[in-house]
């Protein structure tokens, strides 16, 4: 017989990046289960629960976000799917026409080379249990479903196929030209040849060139050469700084490898916190109290929700250290304007950017357009000519997979 194993599930967590690419949503959350070994045990849910995404956790097809996965008390949450010493059943069709039912059940045992005996033991067990005959071949109506399967995967392969020579054909007839077709960027997504499909690095781009403008003034010194004025204004430096990101999901993430060549010290807090990714990244993951009390500068990377509504009211800026700078890319109404123009006129902030806004466009008469050391940009952060491209390849692939029969990766109905 097969070995038997307990499998415990630990606050096993799983979340995906939103479509906007500005938060998180969570897939499982924090289940707990232990499953004794011998046991048997059916996961039942409405579709887009999560009962998928757990067995393929534990199978080791899908990272785990958070919380631990135990085989016998060892936690095999970074070991490869062959390591695992488990099986997955998936949903589309996988019968060999030419075998009858014994030789279908044994081919996974015959390529892992047990010996026959065992072979032929397991394999009648399995088939004595669900009543067939293992001398009895898939039926009409299994080999025609089969058949529609194998016909629409040729008939996707077929226009692949269709779409790569036309797009070769007019890479071919323009190599000069520096734009890309449509049907070439298709192609590009069909292939998934495009590397730089992350929807997330602008964000982060512009997070870490508006902590450097704030720092030593640019836009404020361009606009004084403007008025003919030669200012020598003394900025401050970014190395040695504590940066503190509140939230890690993907953009946050990013912000931090960006930000690891100045040589800056990163913290941050989530409710969900990868304790991988953050190791790996070299941030120290913290309290939300300290990312705001004891950060040089404060970077918002978190949804809005009635919970954080004005999370950066007039208490929470009095919180943060004197001459702190704060950082919002994500979402207008996790600030209270009026206590940050407050904080910049009274010297307790030394700065601040923002990308979002409460209401938008900015009313004229708003007091923060009249502080010094703000940087103000009209919600443009996903507005570059490499994010257009790649949500154009992420759009593409998610309808090829549609047409393929799988689930899009991006689906915001799920």
């Amino acid at each position: 017989m097969a070995k038997q194993a307990s499998i415990e599930l630990k606050n096993l967590t799983k979340e995906y990046v939103t479509h906007e690419g500005t938060g998180t949503f969570l897939a499982v959350d924090h289940i707990n289960v232990n499953i004794g070994s011998g046991e048997f045990v059916t996961l039942l849910g409405p579709s887009g629960c999560g009962k998928t995404t757990t067995l393929r956790m534990i199978a080791g097809f899908e990272s785990v976000s958070g919380g631990d996965i135990l085989l016998d008390g060892i936690r095999i949450n970074e070991m490869t799917p062959d390591k695992r010493d488990s099986s997955m059943v998936f949903q589309s069709y996988a019968l060999f026409p030419h075998y009858d039912v014994y030789d279908n059940v044994a081919y996974g045992l015959v390529n892992k080379k047990m010996d026959k005996k065992t072979i032929t033991g397991l394999v009648l067990i399995a088939i004595l249990l669900v009543g067939f005959s293992f001398l009895s071949r898939p039926n009409k109506e299994q080999l025609a479903a089969q058949q529609r399967y194998y016909d629409s995967i040729a008939q996707v392969q077929q226009r692949e196929a269709d779409l790569k020579a036309k797009a070769e054909a007019a890479l071919a007839n323009n190599k000069e030209a520096q734009t890309t077709d449509s049907t070439a960027l298709f192609f590009d997504a069909l292939q998934g040849t495009d590397s730089q499909v992350t929807i997330q690095n602008n964000l982060a781009e512009l997070t870490v060139a508006m902590i450097l403008d704030l720092l030593r003034h640019v836009m404020p010194l361009h606009k004084d050469m403007e008025k003919g004025l030669w200012t020598r204004f003394i900025g401050s430096e970014i190395k040695g700084k504590t940066v503190g990101l509140l939230g890690f999901g993907a953009i946050a993430r990013l912000v931090a490898k960006k930000l690891q060549c100045f040589n800056v010290e990163v913290i941050a807090f989530d409710l969900y916190p990868n304790e991988q990714a953050a190791k790996e990244i070299g941030v120290r993951m913290t309290t939300q109290e300290e990312v705001i009390t004891k950060s040089d500068i404060v970077s918002i990377h978190i949804p809005a929700t009635p919970e954080t509504h004005h999370l950066f009211n007039k208490e929470t800026i009095a919180s943060m250290k004197d001459g702190a700078y704060l950082i919002n890319p994500a979402r207008g109404a996790l600030v209270d304007l009026d206590a940050v123009a407050e904080a910049l006129t009274s010297g307790k902030l030394a700065g601040a950017a923002m990308d979002a806004f409460e209401v938008e466009p900015l009313p004229l008469d708003s007091p923060i357009l009249k502080c010094e050391n703000i940087v103000l940009t009209p919600h443009t952060g996903a507005e570059t000519k490499e994010s257009y491209y790649n949500v154009s390849m992420t759009t593409a692939r998610d309808i090829i997979k549609v047409i393929k029969g799988e689930e899009p990766e991006h689906c915001v109905n799920k």
